[in-house]
């Protein structure tokens, strides 16, 4: 695969520079566009790491009332958290 590439000196007019021309390759056409889908999925995958955390926090202090509103022993209740993890 052949990639035509365009000087990085400032020749032609800055409308030249602000267009992208037929000779531009496409990764410096989109360099805007893969910087805001790295800042997306960062901030996605960011935020799936931080539901665990928030998950764990919410659920362990709810266990006792979990036994008793379903019946279950504490070994029960336990074996729940346990299947979380996994």
């Amino acid at each position: 695969m052949l990639l035509h590439t365009v000087p990085l000196g400032l020749s032609g007019s800055q409308t030249d520079l602000a267009q992208p021309s037929a000779k531009t390759p496409v990764w410096r056409q989109s360099r805007a566009m893969l910087f805001s889908r790295f800042i997306r999925l960062a901030l996605i995958l960011g935020l799936l790491s931080a539901i665990g955390p928030f998950a764990i926090d919410m659920y362990l202090p709810a266990l006792p009332d979990i036994g008793r509103s379903l019946g279950a022993s504490v070994g029960a209740v336990q074996w729940s958290l346990t299947t979380f993890f996994l």
